[in-house]
């Protein structure tokens, strides 16, 4: 009951997003927003339903792309990215998995530390991406407001999933979900166009990334 509801409450954020109809500031923006909400929602029930880390973390990467390329990063840029991520993840990985004679060991390492590094690296430039945008005002203020709160909640979400992956405490779970929940929130209403004399302050500006309706 509590996997359902965790779920449902994921797919409810996806489909904020979505019942926006034509009310965002940019075409865009909204697109790989709710792009990335569904690739969350898939993410979460193949962790949730299925146990299926690793398939959930690969999602994630493409969650992270979807975001790095909402965020204003060019596709190029969010390619080379991807590719730095992965080399990096690579000559980690192997390093690592060289110090174990295992061979179910050298797999885990392999299938749930690859995908779970090449994230990292994915989440990182979304994050910095989303502090550029930020901080260049490409977003009208409550919607720039709710990024950076979402993102660092996000953050902050996947450091305790790390942390509970180390120590198995369930309160680090929890913990987790705490921020994890808000973040989702946050980043689905992070796309409306707000009523009021705040979102025209930089529309301008944004809307030269995306075209506007």
């Amino acid at each position: 009951m509590v996997t359902q509801c965790l779920f449902g409450f994921i797919a409810l954020c996806f489909f904020t997003a979505l019942s926006q109809g034509k009310n965002y500031i940019s075409r865009k923006d909204a697109f790989f927003l709710r792009l990335a909400l569904f690739l969350t929602m898939l993410a979460d029930f193949s962790m949730l339903f299925f146990s299926s880390n690793i398939a959930g973390v690969i999602i994630f990467c493409f969650v992270q792309i979807s975001y790095n390329l909402r965020y204003g990063a060019k596709r190029k840029t969010a390619v080379i990215a991807a590719v730095a991520a992965f080399a990096i993840a690579v000559v980690v990985v192997t390093a690592s998995s060289a110090m174990f004679a295992s061979v179910e060991m050298r797999k885990l390492i392999i299938f749930l530390a690859l995908p779970s590094l090449i994230y990292c690296g994915l989440f990182a430039s979304s994050l910095f991406h989303a502090v550029k945008a930020f901080r260049q005002r490409k977003y009208p203020r409550p919607n720039g407001a709710l990024v950076i709160f979402g993102m660092f909640s996000f953050a902050i979400c996947d450091i305790n999933v790390a942390l509970y992956q180390l120590t198995n405490y369930k309160l680090i779970l929890n913990a987790a979900w705490f921020f994890y929940a808000p973040a989702q929130i946050a980043l689905a209403l992070s796309a409306i166009r707000f009523k009021g004399p705040s979102r025209a302050v930089k529309l301008k500006n944004f809307r030269q990334n995306g075209r506007s309706v």
